[in-house]
């Protein structure tokens, strides 16, 4: 393990595939709803975004339960 960094099971993340992630932080920065505490991560073909709050960011307009999942992930924390 890195000095500095705390793995945290149990992370509300959404979920979503490479090619639009950069577009869907954007999007959560922008509204507040990235949970800074925790790393954003890389998993294979897709990006776990921490968030803060689940309610929200589905009902957000862009939100599409096709292309976005909200799942409780496994991250690291932010040192």
């Amino acid at each position: 393990m890195t000095d500095g960094v705390n793995h945290q099971s149990g992370v509300l993340s959404l979920v979503v595939d490479k090619s639009i992630a950069s577009s869907v932080q954007q999007k959560l920065l922008d509204s507040d709803l990235v949970n800074s505490d925790y790393r954003t991560t890389n998993l294979r073909q897709r990006i776990a975004i921490p968030i803060v709050e689940k309610e929200v960011v589905m009902g957000l307009e862009w939100f599409d339960e096709s292309k976005h999942q909200i799942s409780i992930i496994d991250l690291d924390s932010n040192p």
